[in-house]
């Protein structure tokens, strides 16, 4: 037992840079994503979080007083998703969708563009924030900050995370989801192996 906690130890002690991030590969994306993103704690973590920070991200365009550069990045984002994969892509831009409304209606209707500025940044941070603290408590692996999976990948493949995980009532998807499973295990032997 004190051999396994030791282990545990030098695992999180530090990070590990022997994996890339394939940002337009969706096993290898996902792949990358589950390695450190293993325990169902920082999956609810990022769940929330990653979406409270599409929010955010959202208000801020909106502040800066035209629909134009939000409907484009939630276009480009949706467009983004599907290439990934089609089906997955297309279940997720409704929750992209719900997100815009909902930064829309309070953007439209009870913010300032001041206020909203100010409350879209401090949304962002928060939200940034609460994964990082997520990534500390859940976590036994540590990846280098790495800015296109955080700030613009991962809200997406924690969505396919979660079909992932529910991948035994899933038929639709099995294939490319058994070689995720293999790419995460082949990942997960590669920093162990480093220790």
């Amino acid at each position: 037992m004190v051999k396994a906690a030791g282990k545990e130890e030098a695992i999180a002690s530090h990070y590990h840079d022997e994996i890339d991030f394939k940002a337009f590969d969706l096993v290898d994306a996902l792949a990358y994503h589950l390695v450190y993103h293993r325990s169902p704690g920082i999956h609810i973590n990022h769940l929330i979080f990653g979406q409270t920070y599409l929010f955010g991200a959202t208000l801020l365009l909106l502040s800066l007083g035209t629909l134009y550069p939000s409907l484009a990045a939630m276009v480009t984002y949706v467009s983004y998703c599907v290439r990934m994969e089609y089906y997955l892509g297309m279940s997720y831009s409704t929750v992209i969708l719900v997100v815009y409304f909902a930064a829309f209606s309070l953007w439209a209707f009870v913010l300032d563009r001041k206020p909203a500025y100010l409350l879209s940044i401090g949304i962002m941070v928060t939200s940034l924030l609460c994964q990082v603290v997520g990534h500390q408590v859940y976590e036994l692996y540590q990846a280098s900050p790495n800015l296109l999976h955080g700030l613009y990948s991962a809200p997406f493949l924690e969505w396919c995370g979660l079909w992932y995980r529910r991948r035994r009532y899933n038929k639709l998807f099995v294939d490319k989801f058994n070689a995720v499973e293999k790419r995460v295990n082949e990942m997960r032997r590669k920093i162990e192996k480093k220790i």
